[in-house]
């Protein structure tokens, strides 16, 4: 039956779950292009210790694609993919790693550029919330070459100005996390991100039409819902026409 079988491939792709997804992406001294910050292929020290302690590794979403790695965190409800750039392969001129970095929506950006993070570096569609993390001071902008763990950096969070979106984490102005600290507010202000920009969107983003949110467990039930309703209606008739 087709329709039957519709129905199964929409839930196969809806998990019982919330999902979410967000980019990591690492800048390196004096880097200011996009081309040249998404062809890194390793970042600092700090950098991949943080990395390490955000997640487990997970094969990525493109299973075809080799050398295709994410970090995943997950409990009984949510689920986080982190599209690590430095961990995705350099193909297609980095076309690849825009394809899935730019379709999220929250990105984490470790700026160890020496200077400020422009929003549209990174331009896209989807270029709503940046998590910026950075030295504690620029004189610590050398970090990219260091052989030891940085202790403290700024976390702060950057809005497309257009937008007026509104403070979602507590990340307003900066704040100073240790090292400890850093992977656990990391996933929080990833998270309360993501919840925000998933409503904004879904509910058609503060446009003419607003459209009442719905989340993944809602829409599996009523697809069960439908299903089971559309199938009882079609074998109905011939049950009655047989007796």
């Amino acid at each position: 039956m087709k329709e039957l079988d519709k129905s199964l491939e929409i839930l196969h792709h809806t998990p019982p779950f919330t999902v979410h997804r967000v980019g990591v992406v690492y800048v390196s001294l004096g880097q200011t292009q996009e081309m040249e910050i998404l062809s890194n292929q390793h970042g600092s020290l700090t950098y991949s210790h943080v990395v390490a302690r955000l997640g487990r590794v997970m094969s990525g979403v493109q299973w075809h694609v080799p050398a295709d790695y994410i970090m995943s965190w997950w409990n009984d409800v949510l689920d986080i993919y982190f599209h690590v750039a430095t961990m995705m392969p350099n193909i297609h001129e980095c076309l690849f790693k825009k394809q899935q970095i730019g379709n999220d929506a929250v990105k984490i950006i470790w700026n160890d550029g020496g200077r400020s993070f422009d929003m549209d570096t990174l331009p896209s569609e989807f270029n709503l919330i940046n998590i910026i993390v950075e030295p504690h001071s620029r004189a610590a902008s050398g970090a990219a070459f260091s052989t030891s763990l940085s202790k403290y950096f700024k976390v702060s969070m950057q809005t497309p100005s257009k937008l007026r979106l509104p403070p979602v984490t507590p990340l307003q102005g900066y704040k100073l996390v240790t090292l400890e600290a850093l992977p656990s507010v990391l996933r929080q202000c990833a998270q309360l991100a993501c919840h925000f920009c998933d409503a904004w969107i879904n509910t058609g983003a503060d446009g003419a039409i607003r459209y009442p949110l719905m989340r993944n467990r809602e829409a599996r039930m009523r697809c069960i819902e439908g299903t089971k309703k559309h199938l009882h209606n079609k074998v109905k008739p011939q049950t009655q026409n047989v007796s």
